[in-house]
């Protein structure tokens, strides 16, 4: 019974070691440098507006629909196309760094779905 318990408790730890994706190396190990660059210039240059809409009539429908087999309503969803040409291109010690700015006038949120969404 002990070994089992400890090769349950070997197995969990394994896995919280593991856990973490390493995204991106710094060879000076100047991560933190770079953390500092990007909160001092938070302002994105260039900034995609949503266009406005009518909460309420939103909230009339999902109240026609309530006690029904309807799926929760998360938001409200903007198809859009945004390229990496729509940003604005900043150089920063180790490389490049893409900044682009959203607003949605009202919003508590905004979350992102991607498609056809590509890093090499």
């Amino acid at each position: 019974m002990k070994k089992l318990l400890f090769l349950l408790i070997f197995i969990t730890a394994l896995q919280f070691t593991f856990g973490q994706v390493d995204t991106k190396y710094y060879p000076k190990g100047d991560a933190f440098n770079q953390v500092e660059y990007i909160k001092s210039n938070p302002e994105a240059k260039i900034t995609k507006q949503f266009a406005p809409f009518d909460i309420q009539k939103l909230i009339d429908e999902d109240n026609l629909t309530e006690g029904l087999d309807v799926l929760f309503r998360f938001g409200k969803g903007f198809d859009t196309k945004i390229t990496l040409d729509d940003g604005v291109w900043m150089n920063v010690d180790n490389g490049q760094l893409w900044s682009m700015g959203f607003q949605s006038e009202g919003a508590f949120s905004i979350n992102f779905i991607f498609d056809g969404f590509f890093l090499s």
